[in-house]
């Protein structure tokens, strides 16, 4: 799912919350808080509340843990007369009383995210990634090549070994580069 489409997991929570008879309060909770992503729901009925609320966790690349969206709903009482904006006023309050919990995992930042609901999935994905990427950029085959006659005919046709002898040459192969290396000078040149 895009990330654009992830608060409508809220959907079954808010539906039974309506049948209910909750109802949305606009007074109550038009801030944003921090660690908050974009602002809250709030439905009243009477001296209850309900908060749907969105956090976004950052993972580590070290430590191999995706980027989250964690989607909350609390659901709890304040006394007569008084506001959700002063009673609970940050999300760690609201966690105290939580009635539902959801969490979808990044598999790609790209073009506005791509999230997934398993933990499973989402670090196949990243695996593939990983590997597409490395093939891609950061091969690491690394391939010692012996000097033959053809080699050295290529070599000597490179700009700095003109002139270059056998036992002076090193060639090998990373991805689909080779690197011809003057053992001498310590000349490099890459040939794609």
């Amino acid at each position: 799912m895009k990330k654009t489409d992830i608060s409508a997991k809220f959907n079954p929570f808010l539906s039974a919350a309506l049948a209910e008879g909750f109802a949305p309060d606009l007074t109550e909770l038009c801030g944003s808080y921090s660690g908050v992503m974009g602002t809250q729901i709030v439905l009243a009925r009477g001296n209850e509340r309900m908060v749907f609320w969105m956090e976004e966790g950052h993972g580590s690349r070290l430590q191999d843990v995706p980027n989250t969206v964690n989607l909350y709903v609390s659901r709890f009482a304040i006394g007569r007369g008084e506001s959700c904006e002063f009673t609970y006023m940050w999300p760690s309050d609201w966690k105290k009383h939580l009635v539902a919990h959801v969490v979808v995992y990044e598999v790609s930042s790209r073009k506005g995210g791509w999230y997934v609901d398993d933990a499973d999935e989402a670090a196949k994905a990243r695996n593939v990634h990983r590997s597409r990427y490395g093939n891609k950029y950061y091969t690491t085959s690394f391939r010692e090549c012996e000097v033959n006659d053809r080699l050295l005919a290529i070599a000597r046709r490179l700009r700095g070994f003109k002139t270059i002898r056998r036992e002076n040459l090193h060639v090998y192969k990373t991805g689909n580069t080779w690197v011809f290396q003057n053992k001498v000078s310590h000349r490099e040149v890459s040939v794609g």
